[in-house]
Protein backbone atom coordinates (compact mmCIF):
# COMPACT_ATOMS: atom_id res chain seq x y z
CA UNK A 1 0.00 0.00 0.00
CA UNK A 2 1.05 3.33 -0.30
CA UNK A 3 0.22 6.56 0.70
CA UNK A 4 1.39 9.99 0.33
CA UNK A 5 -0.35 13.61 0.32
CA UNK A 6 -2.12 14.75 -2.56
CA UNK A 7 -0.40 18.10 -3.94
CA UNK A 8 3.10 15.89 -2.68
CA UNK A 9 3.47 12.48 -4.22
CA UNK A 10 0.60 11.99 -6.18
CA UNK A 11 0.77 9.86 -8.77
CA UNK A 12 1.24 6.14 -9.36
CA UNK A 13 3.68 3.91 -11.64
CA UNK A 14 1.54 0.98 -11.74
CA UNK A 15 0.82 1.14 -15.50
CA UNK A 16 0.08 3.91 -18.48
CA UNK A 17 -3.03 4.90 -17.51
CA UNK A 18 -2.49 5.63 -13.94
CA UNK A 19 1.13 7.69 -14.44
CA UNK A 20 0.10 10.71 -13.19
CA UNK A 21 -2.56 12.89 -12.40
CA UNK A 22 -2.32 16.42 -13.83
CA UNK A 23 -5.39 17.94 -12.16
CA UNK A 24 -3.75 17.57 -8.26
CA UNK A 25 -3.49 20.62 -6.76
CA UNK A 26 0.61 21.28 -6.30
CA UNK A 27 0.71 22.47 -2.75
CA UNK A 28 -1.18 23.46 0.33
CA UNK A 29 -4.31 20.99 0.84
CA UNK A 30 -2.88 18.35 2.11
CA UNK A 31 -5.07 15.77 1.27
CA UNK A 32 -3.59 12.61 2.38
CA UNK A 33 -4.16 9.33 0.23
CA UNK A 34 -3.80 5.43 0.13
CA UNK A 35 -3.13 3.98 -2.88
CA UNK A 36 -4.89 0.51 -3.95
CA UNK A 37 -5.76 -0.17 -0.13
CA UNK A 38 -8.91 -1.85 0.11
CA UNK A 39 -8.97 -5.48 0.32
CA UNK A 40 -11.15 -6.93 -2.43
CA UNK A 41 -10.58 -8.33 -5.82
CA UNK A 42 -11.13 -5.23 -7.31
CA UNK A 43 -8.69 -2.37 -6.08
CA UNK A 44 -9.78 1.24 -6.75
CA UNK A 45 -6.92 3.63 -7.19
CA UNK A 46 -7.27 5.85 -4.30
CA UNK A 47 -8.74 6.15 -0.83
CA UNK A 48 -9.50 10.13 0.46
CA UNK A 49 -10.62 11.04 3.81
CA UNK A 50 -14.11 12.58 3.47
CA UNK A 51 -16.75 13.92 5.78
CA UNK A 52 -18.58 10.26 5.76
CA UNK A 53 -15.24 8.47 6.47
CA UNK A 54 -13.15 7.27 3.16
CA UNK A 55 -14.02 8.34 -0.30
CA UNK A 56 -13.10 5.90 -3.83
CA UNK A 57 -10.92 7.64 -6.56
CA UNK A 58 -10.72 5.38 -9.86
CA UNK A 59 -8.25 6.99 -12.10
CA UNK A 60 -8.98 6.16 -16.28
CA UNK A 61 -6.67 7.69 -18.78
CA UNK A 62 -8.58 8.92 -22.51
CA UNK A 63 -5.58 7.43 -24.81
CA UNK A 64 -5.68 8.64 -28.97
CA UNK A 65 -7.68 6.29 -30.53
CA UNK A 66 -6.22 3.31 -32.57
CA UNK A 67 -6.53 3.12 -35.50
CA UNK A 68 -6.46 7.31 -35.86
CA UNK A 69 -9.91 8.46 -36.97
CA UNK A 70 -10.30 9.23 -40.96
CA UNK A 71 -13.21 10.47 -40.86
CA UNK A 72 -16.08 11.54 -38.08
CA UNK A 73 -15.36 11.06 -34.39
CA UNK A 74 -17.90 10.19 -31.53
CA UNK A 75 -15.89 12.04 -28.12
CA UNK A 76 -18.26 10.56 -25.85
CA UNK A 77 -17.71 6.88 -26.54
CA UNK A 78 -14.27 6.41 -24.97
CA UNK A 79 -15.86 8.16 -22.22
CA UNK A 80 -18.42 6.04 -21.71
CA UNK A 81 -16.19 2.99 -22.38
CA UNK A 82 -14.24 4.20 -18.92
CA UNK A 83 -17.68 4.71 -17.18
CA UNK A 84 -18.78 1.28 -17.78
CA UNK A 85 -14.83 -0.01 -16.77
CA UNK A 86 -15.11 1.80 -13.74
CA UNK A 87 -18.59 1.16 -12.89
CA UNK A 88 -17.53 -2.63 -12.75
CA UNK A 89 -14.37 -2.01 -11.04
CA UNK A 90 -16.08 -0.26 -8.14
CA UNK A 91 -19.18 -2.76 -7.94
CA UNK A 92 -18.20 -4.43 -4.58
CA UNK A 93 -17.62 -1.31 -2.94
CA UNK A 94 -20.96 0.16 -3.17
CA UNK A 95 -21.37 0.71 0.76
CA UNK A 96 -18.96 3.48 0.15
CA UNK A 97 -18.70 6.89 -1.43
CA UNK A 98 -17.18 6.38 -5.20
CA UNK A 99 -16.01 8.73 -7.67
CA UNK A 100 -14.19 8.50 -11.13
CA UNK A 101 -11.48 10.85 -12.37
CA UNK A 102 -10.73 10.71 -16.06
CA UNK A 103 -7.42 12.43 -17.41
CA UNK A 104 -6.29 12.53 -20.81
CA UNK A 105 -3.86 14.55 -23.00
CA UNK A 106 -5.11 13.16 -26.26
CA UNK A 107 -6.44 15.82 -28.80
CA UNK A 108 -9.48 13.26 -28.61
CA UNK A 109 -10.29 13.96 -24.91
CA UNK A 110 -13.30 15.28 -24.08
CA UNK A 111 -12.43 19.12 -23.63
CA UNK A 112 -15.81 20.01 -23.23
CA UNK A 113 -18.35 19.54 -20.30
CA UNK A 114 -21.25 18.33 -22.63
CA UNK A 115 -19.17 15.80 -23.93
CA UNK A 116 -19.19 14.60 -20.46
CA UNK A 117 -22.48 14.47 -19.66
CA UNK A 118 -23.55 12.94 -22.91
CA UNK A 119 -21.49 9.82 -22.15
CA UNK A 120 -23.27 9.92 -18.27
CA UNK A 121 -27.03 10.43 -19.60
CA UNK A 122 -26.50 9.27 -22.84
CA UNK A 123 -27.80 10.62 -26.57
CA UNK A 124 -30.51 12.99 -26.36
Amino acid sequence: MRQGTIGHHAGCTSNKSRTRLRGIPKKGNNIPWEYESLPGVKKPDYVVPCAFGKCIVEVKEIENPQPWPTHGFEPDRPVRAKMKSARKQLSEYKDLPCSLAIYSESAFAPHEPSVLLAAMFGPG
